[in-house]
């Protein structure tokens, strides 16, 4: 009987805090009510927009493509390309910049990185390095 007692004193405690909980949540009215019709209000107005036209579509696919070309070149892009890219530029280049210069010095870029390929396999190999001074 006294554990029954003291378990409905603990509910009725945690149903009045519950309470003051909830009230203290509601919005306040009276003096508050005031100031909120003080705050400035603004006008807003919905934006309408005019359907796309044929070409406008068309533009947009083209773009697309364009990115995703462009985004499928720099994944496959060799790291000697992009670190070449960067000395001599500057690392601030987007990576459509790093594309787009790239893609005009396609063939300067392919050649060193062959260059740069060719060294590293001859460096590891056992070589004999003859010394023309004698």
């Amino acid at each position: 009987m006294r554990n029954y007692f003291a378990l409905c004193i603990a509910g009725i405690i945690a149903m009045f805090i519950i309470a003051v909980t909830f009230e203290s949540c509601k919005p306040k009215t009276g003096n508050n009510s005031q100031e909120q019709n003080d705050l400035p209000t603004f006008e807003t107005d919905t934006v309408e927009t005019a359907p796309l036209t044929v070409a406008e579509v068309l533009q947009r696919r083209d773009d697309m493509r364009l990115c995703e070309y462009e985004d499928s070149i720099w994944l496959t892009m060799p790291d000697e390309i992009i670190v070449q890219i960067c000395v001599n530029k500057g690392t601030d280049l987007s990576q459509y910049e790093i594309v787009e210069t790239y893609l005009q010095n396609k063939e300067f870029y392919d050649g060193f990185v062959k260059g740069s390929r060719y060294v590293k396999e001859h460096k590891e190999s056992d070589i004999p390095i003859t010394d023309s001074i004698k």
